[in-house]
C-alpha cells in the first residue's frame, strides 16, 4: 500500500512505529527503507517544506504515526514547550543561512551552484553538527531505523579514533565526505582536532534530492569518487589498527604461555651449563699425565 505520494502537498511528518516501508524517488528508483522508529518528512512538519518529497509503500504490515504542524505548534504554545519553541527558532534561523551559504555541498570542492534546486535541498534537509576540539561524534550504523547517514566536514579538522584509549586511526580534512557505516563498522568514531563544522544527511533523502534534479548530475559523480577514496581509506586504517589493538589485547593463555618459556629458557640455560661443564672436564682429563705402576720384577 502506498502511505504517502511524492509531490503532494504535505504539513506532517510520519513516525513508523511499527513494520518497514521503502521510499521512492519520483522516477520510482528506490532511495532507502523506513524501519521501526524511523521518521521521515520533518522538514513539512516544521513548515520549512510542503511538498512530499518522496512515495512511501508498506513492505510489510506496518503502524504510522502522523505529526502534523498543527499539532506541533499546539504542542510549542503550552507553557512546556517555552525551551522547544527558542530550539525551534534557532533552528529555523539555521535552515535559512544553510540554504542562503549552500552548506553543506558548496563546501566540499566540487563544482556546484547555489541556484541548483539539489544544492538548496541537500541544504535544507542536512543537520548541522558543530564540535570543539576533543568532542567526539559517534556515526550511526547503517541498519539505524531512517537508514544510513552521509557525513560532510566542511571546515577544520578531524580525526577517526578507536579503542577505549582514542587511538589514533586517521586525519580527516576539511572537505571529507563519507557514509558514517564506514566509522562504526569497526568500532570507530569521529573526534574534532579543531573546531569542526559538520553536515549530515540521509542516504535516503540525499538520493532523493539527487534523482530529481538533473543539474545534480554534474557533479555526483565528483562526491561519489570522493567518498569512496575515503572509505576505502577509513576501511584500511581501521582494520590494520584494529589488528594492532589485538595483539596488544592479553589473552587467556598468554600467563600460562609466558611460563612454559620461562621453563622451557631455565632447561636451555641449565643444559648450557652442563655442556660446559663437560667441556671442561675434557679438556683436563686430556692435559693430565698419570703414571703407571712398576712392572713386577
Amino acid at each position: 500500500d502506498v502511505i504517502r505520494k511524492v509531490g503532494a502537498p504535505s504539513k506532517s511528518m510520519l513516525i513508523m512505529l511499527q513494520g518497514s516501508a521503502d521510499l521512492f524517488s519520483s522516477t520510482g528508483v528506490k532511495a532507502g527503507t523506513l524501519l521501526e522508529g524511523g521518521a521521515f518528512g520533518e522538514v513539512c512538519a516544521l513548515g520549512v517544506f510542503g511538498t512530499w518529497m518522496a512515495t512511501v509503500r508498506a513492505s510489510a504490515a506496518c503502524r504510522v504515526c502522523e505529526v502534523t504542524e498543527d499539532a506541533l505548534h499546539e504542542a510549542l504554545g503550552s507553557p512546556a514547550g517555552e525551551a522547544v519553541r527558542e530550539r525551534f527558532q534557532q533552528f529555523a534561523s539555521s535552515k535559512k543561512e544553510q540554504v542562503g551559504t549552500g552548506m553543506p555541498l558548496r563546501g566540499l570542492g566540487i563544482s556546484v551552484s547555489l541556484g541548483d534546486i539539489s544544492t538548496r535541498l541537500v541544504a535544507l534537509l542536512s543537520q548541522l553538527i558543530a564540535l570543539r576540539p576533543g568532542k567526539m561524534w559517534l556515526p550511526s550504523k547503517e541498519d539505524s531505523a531512517s537508514g544510513s547517514y552521509l557525513l560532510m566536514l566542511v571546515s577544520g579538522q578531524a580525526s577517526v579514533v578507536v579503542g577505549d584509549q582514542d587511538q589514533f586511526v586517521m586525519g580527516l580534512p576539511a572537505g571529507t565526505v563519507f557514509e558514517e557505516d564506514a566509522v562504526t563498522e569497526h568500532g570507530g568514531r569521529v573526534k574534532a582536532v579543531s573546531v569542526c563544522e559538520m553536515y549530515r544527511i540521509r542516504r535516503s533523502e540525499f538520493n532523493i534530492v539527487v534523482e530529481q534534479d538533473k543539474a545534480a548530475k554534474q557533479w555526483i559523480w565528483s562526491l561519489k569518487l570522493k567518498e569512496q577514496e575515503i572509505a576505502d581509506r577509513i576501511h584500511f586504517r581501521l582494520t590494520n589498527t584494529q589488528g594492532l589493538l589485538q595483539c596488544k589485547e592479553e589473552h587467556a593463555l598468554d600467563k600460562a604461555i609466558q611460563a612454559q618459556a620461562a621453563k622451557k629458557r631455565k632447561k636451555i640455560r641449565y643444559a648450557n651449563k652442563a655442556k660446559l661443564k663437560l667441556a671442561e672436564l675434557g679438556a683436563t682429563a686430556r692435559t693430565e699425565t698419570f703414571a703407571l705402576p712398576p712392572l713386577p720384577p
